[in-house]
């Protein structure tokens, strides 16, 4: 599924995209707040995205994040650890820091959580993010999404552990809020899976030990 935004394409992850997210997995201050650290090279990088590739679309997927004006990549998000059964899963995303400071990945992750919602009848969107990441709850919070607690030592990331906060944004709660009505999902389209800021924050996925 590819899903459009005013200014954004998010297509499904590729193979070819894999080099040029190095600029996101590779990048210290990008990874900040994820629960492994950065790509120590672009191999690594590629060896990780290689492994979302495996998972199937039921459990995990992912999009690239490219700039309608220039066909830049930008970013990545995905929805992982879901649970069909119990109509839930997680988001996590990641933007470039030269793409910072321009509310992109605000519109791209209100569509993902917007399709969630309608195509994969999803009841309850999670995301966990450390409480020192203040831009990605702000951002998380401009969407609906509602602060439920604390997860304490909850990772184990070089050496020490970290707590992260469990935020949750509810089908009906999205589509009461104005978040909502800016989306305009009507624009999608069905692709091949095979095809092919700090404001903007981040939030994290496991994706190792998703993959």
């Amino acid at each position: 599924m590819i899903l459009d935004t005013p200014r954004l394409t998010l297509r499904p992850l590729v193979t070819d995209d894999f080099e040029p997210l190095h600029a996101c997995f590779g990048d210290a201050e990008a990874m900040r707040y994820w629960d492994f650290l950065p790509s120590s090279d672009v191999t690594q990088t590629k060896e990780r995205l290689g492994q979302v590739l495996t998972v199937d679309p039921k459990w995990m997927a992912s999009w690239t994040v490219v700039l309608k004006e220039t066909g830049a990549i930008a970013g990545w998000l995905c929805y992982h650890h879901r649970e069909p059964w119990h109509r839930r899963l997680e988001i996590g995303y990641i933007l470039a820091p030269l793409y910072w400071r321009r509310g992109l990945m605000s519109e791209a992750v209100r569509t993902l959580v917007a399709y969630c919602f309608r195509d994969l009848d999803t009841h309850r969107v999670e995301a966990t993010i450390q409480p020192e990441n203040v831009a990605s709850i702000r951002l998380a919070e401009r969407l609906g999404f509602r602060w439920e607690g604390v997860l304490r030592d909850r990772w184990f990331v070089d050496g020490s552990y970290r707590t992260v906060a469990m935020y949750a944004l509810f089908a009906n709660e999205f589509r009461e809020s104005r978040g909502a009505r800016s989306v305009r999902l009507g624009r999608a389209t069905t692709a091949s899976a095979e095809s092919g800021d700090a404001e903007d924050g981040q939030a994290m996925m496991r994706l190792r030990r998703d993959s």
